[in-house]
């Protein structure tokens, strides 16, 4: 696989290479080809970075498993590139990592809590074994939105890898009072 990443950037010519838009995809596809050097080889030589540029190399840290390199570049992130997909990133990055109190102090830090976001910390709090936590984010956010599914299979997941049956058929019974025309998805909690 990383023949083959390096086989595509020795195609593309030097002068396209130094392009931000060229640099963000590349550290974008390093980072999925799990050379977490090449991608801050490339990130390090970026001048101007954007919002893309560190999301990429945030998101390539948590595809590596590299949570705790994840939360301090968002730390270093300057406040005004920070955007949701930033904040999704690291989050994800923290529920991958276990870094619990991290994933908590960023969670709490954001101002506009989308149902990505909340649902990205759900996954968190639920990898962790933190139901009782995930369900009052998931409570809390119902007061005021319509249920997402998406939340409920991130509780439901959790609930299986902990082989918590009980909890596992009280939220799949949830889901199907909720979403009863979503047969695909109940389907995976059978």
């Amino acid at each position: 696989m990383l023949h083959h990443c390096q086989y595509i950037v020795n195609q593309i010519p030097l002068n396209i290479q130094n392009k931000i838009r060229t640099q963000n995809e590349l550290i974008d596809m390093w980072g999925k080809c799990g050379s977490i050097e090449n991608a801050k080889n490339v990130f390090n030589l970026v001048v101007d970075r954007d919002t893309i540029t560190y999301n990429g190399m945030i998101n390539a840290f948590a595809l590596n498993g590299m949570g705790t390199q994840a939360v301090e570049l968002y730390r270093e992130m300057p406040n005004n590139l920070r955007d949701h997909v930033s904040q999704i990133c690291v989050l994800n990055a923290c529920s991958h990592a276990g870094l619990l109190h991290e994933a908590r102090t960023i969670f709490n830090e954001i101002s506009l809590k989308t149902e990505s976001i909340i649902t990205t910390m759900v996954d968190c709090l639920s990898r962790l074994f933190m139901f009782d936590e995930a369900q009052r984010l998931i409570e809390d956010y119902e007061k005021t939105n319509t249920p997402s599914i998406v939340m409920y299979i991130s509780l439901l997941s959790g609930a299986r890898n902990n082989r918590n049956s009980n909890l596992s058929e009280k939220i799949y019974k949830r889901m199907k009072t909720l979403f009863p025309n979503a047969k695909e998805s109940l389907a995976a909690g059978v």
